[in-house]
């Protein structure tokens, strides 16, 4: 039997009603928001913020230094790079690679 241990560092900062799934890799000093659900094998970097009410998939990368506003929803494979903001309810339903410093609102990548 194999069983997976989520390591999370000490400066970071989890809300309530918050679901990590298998393999999951958190930074230092990121900030998880309430009623949030992670999805396997995704990779958070340091210096994160992410808001209230998002949905991040399955082999998702976040970059260091980034912003994901509230009710978010990241489906499997999405990239995002360092320094990127996500503003409030965006949807980004693909594989997509988002480059590094973009600031995306009101969108939905489908």
């Amino acid at each position: 039997m194999v069983v997976w241990i989520k390591f999370i560092p000490d400066s970071v900062s989890i809300g309530d009603n918050v679901q990590l799934g298998i393999g999951v890799s958190i930074g230092e000093d990121v900030t998880i928001g309430d009623d949030f659900v992670i999805g396997d094998w995704t990779v958070i970097h340091e210096n994160v913020q992410i808001g209230d009410g998002t949905h991040i998939g399955s082999n998702v990368i976040i970059g260091e230094d980034n912003m994901i506003g509230e009710d978010i929803v990241i489906s499997d494979g999405v990239e995002i790079g360092e320094g990127t903001m996500v503003q409030d309810g965006v949807q980004i339903s693909v594989a997509a690679i988002i480059g590094e410093n973009v600031k995306i609102e009101r969108c939905n990548y489908r």
